[in-house]
């Protein structure tokens, strides 16, 4: 009889599950759209969700504690067939601080240390453990040599992003891709480094062991600062004949006013010409550019016109420079103009322009009318862009009654472009901090 009951158990438990009533191929686009919490909610109460939803709930794991490292142990060590479900891994590096005094009580601040995470035995045991990570974001690590062998099984990686992230030395950075030679999409943003100074030639001249590093998708950011960073791109050690997708950001240094170093724009302009046949864009500009905090680098490029190497580009896209921030403010749509204006692009289809539009505009600050819309009707329509279908704007306004306003205004502006019907509005999303 007990029998009985579980099989009638089972077969209520199936019938009840989710392939009763929703068409399977809807269930990866539903699960996508559930918070993590939920899911687990779900699991816990539904046998049947419990093994759809698991791949879903251990997919990602962000870690930035040394206590999370022990538990994620201790769940593998009772669950191994977990540990194939983990896909992407995020590291944020930084600071676990602990007391050195926790039985005080005097209510006066105890002195702390500073554990850095991967000195852990119990992070480098986790991490050596996952074996399918297909992505993994480092932000804020600084290596030590014996800590590179924390990555050592994580050969399947094909999406990686460093972010603050320095290196002993430029061969141990290369010994690290080197473990990841299916790596395809490669973002290097805000200070990669390493230490000690190496001479230009060197870096061009490193090999990887495995072949070429063949990247389809790079982000630089800051570039224009990092020499050696630029010189090891172009080197022989990667491969970026196959790049299909290229975000670029040069960044001002506010109250610098001394442009950067020669040396820096000639590899730049070699960047851009051997990346020249991408076909998806993407510009960050600087923020708010005025006379006192002029913006060498697009300058530079402007008078040199390299833009104009991207004849076989199909879409392009401006957002802002800085790091929490996507949209670029009003004012700087010049900066856009620029660009356009110094572009030759046949195949160019379609261009995306995140802008952030104030209600309220300071005395000292320009508005709409100072933006050169006539201008950039007419580049835009101009036979530079003749494959142009559609210019997008995602704006983030303050005021969610005055999206509309913001529509309409920016319609006034651009005759030409409402009468091919080229405009569309959407809205942009605030990214979110870490």
């Amino acid at each position: 009889m007990e029998k009985r009951s579980d099989k009638a158990h089972e077969n209520t438990a199936n019938e009840a599950g989710p392939g009763a009533s929703i068409p399977p191929e809807l269930f990866p686009q539903i699960v996508r759209n559930v918070a993590k919490k939920d899911l687990l909610a779900c699991s816990r109460v539904c046998r049947a969700w419990l093994g759809f939803a698991q791949p879903f709930i251990f997919r990602t794991l962000s870690l930035w504690l040394v206590s999370q490292c022990v538990r994620w142990n201790m769940k593998f060590d009772t669950y191994p067939r977990l540990l194939s479900m983990v896909e992407e891994v995020r590291l944020y590096g930084g600071n676990d601080y602990i007391s050195m005094d926790p039985e005080a009580s005097d209510g006066s601040e105890s002195e702390v240390y500073v554990i850095f995470l991967l000195r852990e035995p119990q992070v480098v045991r986790l991490l050596s453990r996952l074996t399918h990570i297909r992505f993994l974001s480092l932000d804020n690590i600084q290596l030590e040599p014996n800590q590179l062998l924390a990555f050592q099984n994580m050969t399947l990686v094909k999406v990686l992003d460093l972010s603050r992230v320095h290196f002993p030395s430029h061969r141990d950075a290369c010994r690290f891709l080197e473990k990841m030679p299916k790596i395809s999409a490669l973002s290097f943003d805000f200070c990669v480094d390493w230490v000690g100074v190496m001479a230009p030639d060197d870096l061009r001249n490193a090999n990887s062991s495995s072949g070429p590093i063949r990247l389809k998708a790079l982000t630089l950011c800051n570039v224009d600062v990092e020499v050696a960073l630029l010189s090891w791109l172009l080197g022989s050690f990667f491969d970026l004949s196959d790049l299909y997708t290229l975000k670029i950001m040069w960044k001002m240094h506010w109250g610098d006013n001394d442009p950067p170093k020669p040396g820096i724009y000639a590899l730049y302009e070699e960047l851009i010409s051997t990346c020249s046949h991408v076909k998806h864009l993407t510009l960050s500009v600087s923020h708010f550019v005025t006379p006192e905090n002029p913006d060498f680098c697009l300058d530079h490029l402007v008078e040199a016109k390299v833009f104009a190497s991207f004849r076989s580009i199909e879409t392009i896209t401006f957002s802002c420079d800085l790091p929490v921030e996507d949209c670029i403010e009003l004012q700087d749509i010049n900066a856009v103009v620029r660009v356009l204006e110094a572009m030759d692009a046949p195949r160019l289809h379609r261009i995306q322009l995140y802008i952030r539009i104030s209600s309220e505009v300071e005395e000292d600050e320009p508005g709409d009318q100072d933006v050169p819309w006539g201008f950039f009707d007419s580049v835009l329509t101009s036979d530079s862009f003749p494959a142009l279908r559609r210019v997008v704007f995602f704006t983030q306004v303050d005021l969610k009654s005055a999206r509309d306003q913001v529509a309409r205004m920016i319609t006034n502006q651009l005759p030409k472009l409402v009468s091919r019907d080229c405009l569309r509005f959407d809205y942009a999303r605030a990214r979110k901090q870490c």
